[in-house]
């Protein structure tokens, strides 16, 4: 997985919006769409259910938002000790 997956979902969990997510992270919305299936392919299971009214984490999704949460953490406080 890469540091940007873990941006990708972190930001995902806090707005559940697609294009507000995509338009924070300078990119498309297709593009994040594609890298977030792709992640569910990795991954194995399903990280969002998709619904008209936007999009809702599934469990492993929940999971997986925490820990990127934690990732980026870890990484931001490394970087203030460097």
């Amino acid at each position: 997985m890469k540091d940007s997956d873990w941006r990708i979902l972190y930001e995902l969990h806090k707005t559940s919006n697609l294009t507000k997510t995509a338009n924070l992270l300078f990119m498309t919305q297709p593009t994040l769409t594609k890298r977030l299936k792709q992640m569910e392919t990795e991954w194995g299971c399903t990280i969002v259910d998709r619904t008209p009214k936007g999009l809702t984490f599934t469990a492993e999704g929940n999971f997986l938002a925490t820990q990127a949460e934690k990732y980026l953490g870890i990484c931001s406080a490394t970087q203030r000790m460097n």
